[in-house]
């Protein structure tokens, strides 16, 4: 049976319960960070820890003063070693205490973590199909609070039932003004006659977490990185497309539209990954050692 960590404490999974009236069922008051484990050590968690943070900030929460990085580095730990987690991934919910309808009655948080193994080990480029199509029926604002992963998920739920219903592996989710603002699960790069380009949070992506590893990445080996707005035209005229999540990593998009694409800088870019994985590992096992 999964143990989950709440109320500042390890329990049994089967004995948590939310009442009706609970903020996070009711109106979607919250956030979460989704967080990859690799050998039993949550990777990037100082990103995930800062994003936590910024969006709590932004959304009007009451952060407890005991929740510092150190906190959620050892309770993050204690529930992957309670669930025997070698490979998986570590879900940090916070969403709002008390009553209310809009007006909450409270600005406290209620913090929820769960694990669960995986069969992804390690990040790794897979070279199986991976079609990619756009989705049209809902977009993503321009604004701050679309940079956060937030419990009111519509657009994205919405993005991967067409994802589904379509058969496309990933799907392209566009801002108002029809620019490229990420995926249902990733954010997006492109190659553009030979020039890396991603598109800035500010175009109403998530803030995604290894989008900021692999654009600090770029910088450090001197890659050509352009971030900048992604048009529908220049989807169509790329001749490398590749999504990016923290759990599955860098994921090369084969066809886009009909079009064959490659997977030159994808390969090069998980190389580098593959090594700030490794660091990352070490790392964290120093600050707890």
């Amino acid at each position: 049976m999964a143990t989950i960590f709440t109320n500042n404490k390890l329990i049994n999974a089967a004995d948590y319960s939310v009442t009706y009236n609970h903020r996070a069922f009711k109106y979607g008051d919250g956030v979460f960070e989704t967080i990859k484990v690799s050998k039993s050590v949550p990777l990037f968690l100082k990103h995930h820890y800062s994003r936590l943070v910024l969006a709590l900030n932004f959304f009007e929460f009451e952060i407890p003063e005991f929740w510092s990085y150190s906190f959620f580095v050892r309770h993050c730990l204690d529930l992957i070693k309670a669930n025997n987690i070698v490979y998986g991934n570590l879900r940090i919910q916070v969403s709002r205490l008390g009553g209310g309808k809009y007006l909450p009655t409270s600005y406290g948080c209620d913090l929820l973590m769960e694990a669960a193994s995986t069969e992804q080990t390690t990040y790794h480029i897979d070279l199986k199909p991976n079609k990619l199509g756009l989705f049209t029926k809902m977009s993503k604002v321009l604004e701050d609070a679309s940079n956060y992963k937030t419990l009111n998920s519509n657009v994205y739920i919405q993005a991967a039932i067409y994802k589904a219903q379509q058969q496309f592996n990933e799907v392209i989710v566009l801002n108002q003004q029809g620019r490229v603002a990420d995926a249902s699960a990733s954010n997006v790069f492109i190659v553009v006659n030979n020039l890396l380009i991603v598109p800035p949070s500010s175009e109403g992506g998530v803030d995604g977490i290894l989008r900021r590893v692999l654009v600090k990445l770029c910088k450090k080996h001197k890659i050509d990185l352009q971030v900048a707005p992604v048009t529908q035209i220049d989807l169509k005229d790329a001749s490398e497309i590749f999504v990016t999540n923290v759990i599955k990593g860098i994921q090369p998009v084969t066809e886009f539209e009909g079009k064959l694409l490659n997977n030159n800088q994808a390969e090069k870019l998980n190389v580098l990954l593959q090594d700030k994985e490794q660091q990352e590992v070490e790392h964290l096992r120093k600050f707890i050692y």
